[in-house]
């Protein structure tokens, strides 16, 4: 018994997984030879059974990801689990610290955080602005009535309330100042392009003169420098940071063109289009040279119309976003507040929340407590969070869920590491549960099948504990 209270103590500083930590392993989908995914670490070894239709690899920054099944697609985290248990039609868009969904084609997207709670506003479609992954997660969003898509967009941040009075059909960062987004109107039946800030403030309107947008770097405009040294400019902006700022955008539409910066200040006025050489060529003494003149008057121009609101809308995501980034799920978060409110806190405390801690004074706590029984004698249960011990020493945890109609089992240690994941063979026979280890089937784990003892690795462990129990058995270590 001390050996088995001592390993309970050492439970106590599982480490937790951290959302947002800098790199995670790598984690490859890949089919074995039935033709299933299932999921392979670095070294090669079977860590989420080959049992999908259809499977994404974890990067190193995933906590989540996608996998389909019967027809379906559904969110899973690295333990293999798929933690919403709804699946999707539409293959959901997942991000670093949240996923864009769109359970069938009659409904709108909308936004979840991994803990399966919305962020966007019931009655609203809302799609990320996608931007390069270099950066992060979207902070920026095309969102609409739900049912009148039709009409467009707005612009909004993570507040999820519009920030333009234009209605747009697409959204998307510019290339060389991702600051600034492209929109795309048809509103007058012909396809046009605007451009606006993070705070949905329009630079460039859309309209008949913009059927073409092209954005250019200053040192890009002849692929040298060399109109800007003729032009007597070159020294004006030369270090990185200035040269970023100084993108141009060139509108063309009805066979004339103009130019104006970033901020959506005219250089170049409406002309005659021709190529794009020879339009900054004719135009650098007249107006790219005087305009790149007002050095100071340009970068406060950036300044505020362009880096202060992308700062703003960042500032936002910062403030908003950890709430769609919870280092838990909403029933764990219930069950750390009940054992805190039962007087179960600290160490031991946390411990018993992630061990599945309940109060006596819910409804909750009795459809958990009925979840969490003790599988019957003879029978598999299609989901079981169980903890044995052995007189010997050592704990190991029992993890088993329906996959894609096959109860499969995992085995845990004390540190969350995979130690058993079972194929789809069981077989029951002389009062014992036998499941066959994926990768090898001469492994097995023995279940005696009125759930009291489990066999494995040459030791048996023959004290068996709910997740409630465990939890119980934790507040008496706390006290």
């Amino acid at each position: 018994m001390k050996r088995f209270l001592t390993s309970l103590v050492a439970l106590c500083a599982m480490p937790l997984l951290l959302f947002g930590q800098e790199e995670l392993p790598y984690l490859e989908a890949r089919k074995d030879a039935s033709g299933r995914y299932g999921y392979f670490d670095e070294e090669g070894n079977n860590v989420i059974p080959c049992i999908f239709d259809w499977a994404l690899s974890f990067s190193h920054r995933d906590v989540v990801s996608k996998v389909k099944s019967d027809g379906l697609y559904y969110l899973i985290d690295r333990s293999g689990r798929i933690f919403l248990g709804e699946g999707y039609e539409n293959s959901p868009d997942v991000y670093d610290h949240f996923a864009c969904v769109q359970p069938d084609d009659d409904s709108g997207h909308y936004i979840i955080d991994f803990a399966g709670r919305r962020l966007s506003p019931e009655g609203w479609s809302v799609i990320p602005v996608e931007r390069d992954s270099w950066y992060g997660d979207p902070v920026l969003f095309a969102m609409a009535p739900l049912g009148d898509e039709q009409n467009g967009y707005y612009l909004a941040d993570f507040r999820f309330e519009p920030l333009s009075e234009v209605r747009a059909s697409k959204y998307r960062h510019m290339v060389y100042c991702p600051e600034v987004i492209e929109y795309t109107d048809r509103s007058d039946g012909a396809l046009c392009y605007g451009v606006m800030n993070a705070a949905g403030e329009v630079l460039v309107e859309a309209g008949p003169g913009t059927e073409w947008l092209d954005e250019e770097r200053l040192s890009n405009l002849d692929e040298s420098y060399d109109l800007i040294r003729k032009s007597g400019t070159y020294g004006l902006y030369s270090d990185e940071e200035q040269n970023n700022e100084m993108v141009f955008i060139l509108c063309s539409g009805d066979g004339k063109s103009f130019l104006c910066d970033i901020t959506g200040q005219e250089v170049v006025p409406l002309q005659k289009a021709n190529s794009h050489l020879a339009f900054y060529k004719r135009n650098i003494k007249d107006y790219i040279a005087p305009y790149l003149r007002h050095h100071q008057q340009n970068r406060e121009r950036f300044a505020e119309r362009v880096a202060a609101p992308f700062d703003s809308c960042e500032a936002w995501a910062l403030e908003l976003a950890p709430k769609a980034v919870p280092t838990e799920s909403v029933a764990l978060a219930d069950r750390k507040e009940a054992a805190s409110d039962d007087g179960v806190d600290g160490f031991f405390g946390m411990a018993a929340a992630m061990a599945g801690a309940t109060v006596d004074r819910s409804e909750r706590e009795a459809a958990e407590k009925a979840e969490e029984a003790k599988p019957v004698k003879g029978a598999i249960p299609e989901s079981y969070d169980l903890f044995f011990a052995s007189e010997k020493g050592g704990i190991i945890r029992l993890v088993g869920d329906m996959y894609a109609g096959s109860n499969i089992l995992m085995v845990f240690d004390l540190n969350d590491k995979v130690l058993f994941t079972s194929n789809s063979d069981i077989t029951h026979k002389d009062g014992y549960f036998t499941f066959h280890d994926i990768d090898d089937s001469s492994v097995t784990v023995k279940v005696k099948d009125d759930w009291s003892s489990v066999t494995f690795g040459g030791k048996v462990y023959d004290m068996s504990m709910t997740r409630d129990e465990m939890a119980r058995m934790l507040g008496i270590l706390a006290r």
